[in-house]
């Protein structure tokens, strides 16, 4: 008997979201090699953000190879997770279109189920944790009943959610007929997950699912809504007896962290001060964040003082990112009037908006002076600064950051590529990076692309590129026509970019007209990119167009 089988497992309520991609074979079968690559790359990246802001961080997520199986033991997660779904439909073809460049109608509709059941964690042969049991089983066997951009749930999360989301029943025989399920085990009760109800009573604990949620899929109004009824419900908090002033703030600073509305940011603070609540420095901190400017963040310290509250570090980061680089300057100073010791994050942010190299390169010493160290974003940011770099500057820098045991990332090094002032030197740096056990990526490929004498040599580079794995974006494609020689070459690029799926952009139009001779075929190019791009004002190009064959005619 093996060793898990004569364990004793304690059985868990636990919820699965099934998410999967539909007819997502027959979609990448459509697909180049290359397109079908950044299809896949660009999954990870595309829920990532919103797992985030959802705070399933700690949810098991695996990938089936349709999609995604995201699995929570923790009840108080279902209500994300069903926001997670609702979000999914709204925005991941746009996002995964917009992440991996190929047009949106080759993207893959989703269908979704979150269902709940008993399972039990358990320890697989490598190592991993993984869950056993109902949940997953049940989510994938309903999906089956999906119609395209649909999200079916069970009885249990229903219970979890009914409040706060539309649901209606499901005719489960009526579905069986039409849909066939291959594999139907047990019956259950199942429902459609309809919208979002922004008017319902919402619980003050975890506001920040439904106003992230409706502010993504673009229902700003209706996150609005919600603020101001939790922000009421704060209040009315803040007027019993025996009201936690701090965890009152810490809810107020939650919905401010998933504002984007920034005049329902101010009218929080006015919520606090109805409540006779002074706002914390946390509250301060973030309102100067959310600010739309210099002027509006100031306001706030102004404010912050008022109230008796000191800024802290933190305080002067955020105001030094929204100011211009003298006032930023002075704040600096103004931090070591106060006794505040600037940290790291002070002066990579000073260093950025620095109006010149020999100015940034000065704020190295300052950092030591203060002694701290500098990082991997302080040189990050001093690269950035410079105009171009000679070969023995740029080494320089490097050798500088590995004497003081920072590594240089590849961040520093595609920096260093784009300024460098010829293309021999460009080589050169891609080089110390391979010595230095960093790859190149795509976007060394495009800056050492850019930087190519010549059409052949960008051509070879193009094949080097795709020999070592590397997906060409639209903004290879857009460099390549750049440098072709001709209208013809430039056509046959523009015509391969679309084979790999890759989605023009307004750049591709402009760098095809170029290589064009006569009006006539110049129009013929833009219409064409019209009726494929008809999201984008063409009226640009268009004047440029006219302004250049008016030109050659008067000669």
């Amino acid at each position: 008997m093996s060793h898990l089988s004569m364990q004793r497992h304690k059985g868990y309520f636990v919820t699965s979201l099934f998410i999967d991609l539909i007819s997502s074979t027959e979609a990448g079968m459509k697909l180049s090699t290359a397109a079908l690559d950044r299809f896949n790359l660009s999954l990870v990246n595309q829920i990532k953000p919103h797992l985030d802001k959802l705070g399933l961080n700690n949810a098991l997520i695996k990938f089936t190879g349709d999609g995604w199986l995201i699995i929570s033991d923790e009840e108080e997660k279902i209500p994300a997770l069903c926001c997670l779904s609702t979000i999914m439909v709204a925005r991941f073809q746009q996002e995964m279109s917009q992440a991996s460049d190929i047009h949106i109608s080759q993207i893959p509709s989703v269908r979704q189920s979150v269902c709940s059941g008993r399972d039990i964690s358990v320890e697989l042969p490598d190592g991993r944790k993984d869950w056993v049991g109902d949940s997953a089983r049940r989510a994938n066997r309903a999906s089956a009943f999906c119609f395209p951009n649909e999200i079916i749930i069970d009885e249990p999360v229903r219970y979890f959610v009914f409040r706060d989301f539309e649901t209606k029943i499901i005719n489960v025989d009526q579905r069986q007929a039409n849909f066939q399920p291959s594999k139907m085990e047990e019956r259950f009760t199942l429902y459609t997950l309809g919208e979002l109800r922004p008017k319902v009573e919402t619980e003050a604990e975890a506001p920040e699912y439904y106003i992230y949620t409706l502010n993504v899929i673009g229902k700003t109004q209706e996150a609005g809504a919600i603020v101001q009824m939790v922000s009421e419900h704060l209040q009315n908090e803040a007027k019993k007896p025996s009201f936690n002033k701090d965890l009152l703030l810490l809810n107020w600073n939650r919905l401010l962290e998933n504002l984007i509305d920034y005049p329902t940011v101010t009218k929080i603070l006015k919520d606090i001060r109805t409540a006779r609540i002074t706002p914390s420095v946390a509250i301060y901190n973030t309102l100067i964040r959310k600010s739309p400017d210099f002027d509006n963040a100031e306001q706030w310290v102004v404010e912050m003082q008022k109230d008796g509250l000191r800024p802290n570090v933190e305080t002067y980061n955020r105001l030094i990112g929204k100011a211009p680089y003298n006032i930023a300057k002075n704040l600096v100073a103004k931090m070591a009037e106060e006794g505040l010791k600037p940290d790291i994050n002070t002066y990579d942010t000073l260093i950025g908006k620095a109006p010149n190299y020999s100015t940034a390169q000065g704020m190295i010493a300052k950092i030591r002076g203060e002694g701290l160290r500098p990082s991997v974003q302080t040189y990050y940011m001093l690269a950035g600064k410079a105009t171009s770099y000679n070969y023995d500057s740029a080494k320089a820098l490097i050798n500088t950051m590995v004497e003081e045991g920072i590594n240089p990332n590849l961040a520093v090094y595609n920096t260093l590529v784009s300024k460098s002032l010829s293309y021999d030197m460009a080589r050169k740096l891609v080089k110390e990076m391979l010595k230095a056990d960093i790859l190149p990526d795509f976007e060394t490929y495009n800056r050492l692309l850019s930087k190519g004498p010549d059409f052949n040599i960008t051509k070879k580079l193009f094949y080097e590129m795709r020999q070592k794995g590397l997906q060409p974006s639209v903004q290879t494609y857009n460099i390549l026509i750049g440098k072709s020689p001709d209208f013809n070459t430039a056509k046959q690029l523009f015509e391969e970019m679309q084979k790999e799926g890759l989605l023009p952009s307004l750049q591709t139009c402009r760098q095809l007209v170029a290589k064009v001779s006569d009006h006539d075929t110049a129009k013929q190019v833009i219409d064409e990119m019209r009726a494929v791009l008809s999201q984008y004002n063409f009226k640009a190009i268009e004047t440029e167009v006219s302004t250049k064959f008016k030109r050659k005619t008067r000669r």
